[in-house]
């Protein structure tokens, strides 16, 4: 079977900035990650990974929350060890339905100094999309 387009690009174009990046590495040396676009995990990572060989920023959002343990073990008057207890996940403070990646391409942002009266605006204002793992949200 043969392996997709775009992520045999994608493995290229890592190949390529890791002989920039580091020349004096010999070629048996260098492995590739393996991309894969079948998962939404997967295709996350892909396009994180592109956007930063790219050369643009891009980072993933956590919005999944976190787990309390609220286990414990006790020993019982005949000596057995028991788990009482679960764990529970509480929510994250994002809304639902957020996008998995935050990225800022072709924009520079505006600079705030705290220092002096009046801010540094920004240079140029072009798109800066919010991609979820399932479709493109928003473009601001």
């Amino acid at each position: 079977m043969a392996a997709n387009t775009s992520v045999k690009r994608l493995k290229d174009l890592y190949v390529v900035e890791h002989y920039r990046k580091l020349p004096s590495i010999p070629p048996q040396c260098r492995i590739a990650p393996k991309y894969s676009d079948k998962t939404a995990n997967g295709l996350t990572k892909c396009i994180i990974s592109w956007l930063k060989l790219s050369g643009w920023q891009a980072e993933r959002i956590n919005v999944m929350g976190r787990p309390i343990d609220r286990r414990k073990w006790v020993t019982d008057c005949i000596g057995r060890r028991k788990q009482i207890g679960s764990i529970q996940w509480i929510p994250s403070g994002s809304q639902r339905g957020s996008s998995d990646i935050s990225s800022t391409i072709a924009s520079s942002d505006a600079i705030n100094n705290p220092k002096r009266k009046r801010n540094i605006k920004e240079k140029s204002r072009l798109p800066v999309v919010s991609i979820s793992s399932q479709r493109i949200l928003k473009v601001s």
